[in-house]
């Protein structure tokens, strides 16, 4: 809910909604739509194969070691 991620890389996944009732009710219906669930099915995520927890602590053992 909000524009906080507006211009950020987001997944098919991720509906924005403003801060209305009305937008809120959409979004969620939109989630729940077989439509929005068949795209899902096939959508891929940006985030390079979802193992991104894994890199992440990879990358920042890596660092530690250096200090």
């Amino acid at each position: 809910v909000g524009n906080r991620q507006q211009y950020r890389e987001h997944g098919p996944n991720v509906i924005f909604a403003d801060y209305t009732v009305d937008s809120i009710m959409r979004s969620v219906q939109k989630a729940l739509s077989p439509k929005f669930r068949t795209m899902l099915a096939r959508a891929q995520s940006p985030y390079k194969g979802g193992v991104v927890a894994r890199r992440t602590v990879k990358a920042i053992e890596q660092f530690l070691s250096t200090l």
